[in-house]
């Protein structure tokens, strides 16, 4: 089995589904919740019956499950905790409706899990079997459905599409590599604006008196560039999700600005993040960290180390 990361929530890996520690993994079912072939019937069988005897259940009260709506047993002798069915459409020339009816695959599975405290999620390839789904279009409409998806759901920490053969592997590796590739040029986009010396990344209020007489301290005031830079960091996802972690890097740990340099000089993407998070994100508590790293050149080298990956 081999995995590829990204930005943390999203996780491409070619494996057995039925295999996924994850907290729920995800059922490409049909509308009657019964047996079937490929993912479903995989998942019964290492599942065992209480899956089959939950899934009776709710048809009973239900009837029978729309396509692209979810519902939810328990993973039966499964790693996985839980199991979401959702029933995805029947490739029929892609004039009903069939993209959309995919998307609300993943949608529904997302919002159930999140609804019930799930924290990590594991998808097939839905329709893409004997349902006949083209795997191209199905791999860019569930990538980017789950993308937009994990804004909303913020609790869900991570999310593996699980690709059982090659071709759809690749498909998924692909549409990774070219989102992470378009976020980091648009970091890369900003080397000429800290390259400049004419900019003052930073300058700082002067203390003022209050009308209590009290003496208030400066605040940082940062240049439009420097703001824009942090905005396009935090909007790519760059940032790691667990900010303390970032702090006991133990090879930034204690390490002055010109260390710092020299380490972000030999990282790995892995640590890039972590170096770049702890200066985002500790600025909160130490004004004027954000012109300290554009002075001291910290983001630079970030963004040149970045171009080399």
């Amino acid at each position: 089995m081999s995995i590829k990361y990204s930005n943390d929530k999203i996780v491409i890996v070619k494996g057995d589904i039925t295999k996924e520690n994850t907290n729920a993994i995800v059922n490409a079912a049909n509308s009657s919740l019964m047996g079937g072939s490929g993912v479903n019937g995989a998942i019964r069988s290492a599942g065992g019956s209480r899956i089959s005897d939950e899934c009776r259940a709710i048809i009973s009260r239900i009837g029978k499950l729309e396509t692209g709506e979810a519902v939810m047993t328990s993973g039966g002798k499964l790693e996985a905790k839980y199991v979401i069915h959702t029933v995805g459409p029947v490739w029929k020339g892609g004039d009903e409706s069939e993209e959309a009816q995919l998307s609300n695959c993943y949608i529904n599975s997302l919002k159930l899990a999140a609804e019930n405290g799930i924290e990590t999620i594991a998808f097939p390839n839905i329709s893409t079997g004997v349902y006949r789904f083209p795997k191209d279009l199905a791999a860019k409409t569930a990538y980017f459905t789950v993308k937009a998806s994990l804004e909303k759901y913020q609790n869900i920490n991570q999310v593996r599409f699980v690709c059982f053969d090659e071709y759809n592997y690749q498909l998924y590796l692909k549409l990774l590599s070219s989102d992470k590739k378009d976020n980091i040029n648009l970091l890369l986009d900003f080397i000429p604006y800290f390259e400049s010396n004419k900019n003052k990344f930073c300058t700082f209020t002067q203390p003022e008196k209050g009308e209590d007489e009290n003496i208030y301290t400066s605040y940082p005031s940062y240049d439009k560039g420097l703001t824009d830079f942090i905005d396009i960091v935090y909007e790519t996802g760059f940032l790691k999700e667990n900010y303390l972690e970032c702090l006991k890097e133990e090879k930034i740990e204690n390490a002055d600005n010109s260390e710092i340099i020299e380490i972000i000089r030999e990282s790995d993407l892995l640590l890039l993040r972590s170096i770049l998070t702890y200066f985002v994100r500790q600025e909160r508590f130490c004004d004027g960290l954000w012109g300290e790293a554009a002075k001291d050149k910290i983001f630079l080298n970030i963004l040149y180390r970045l171009r080399e990956l």
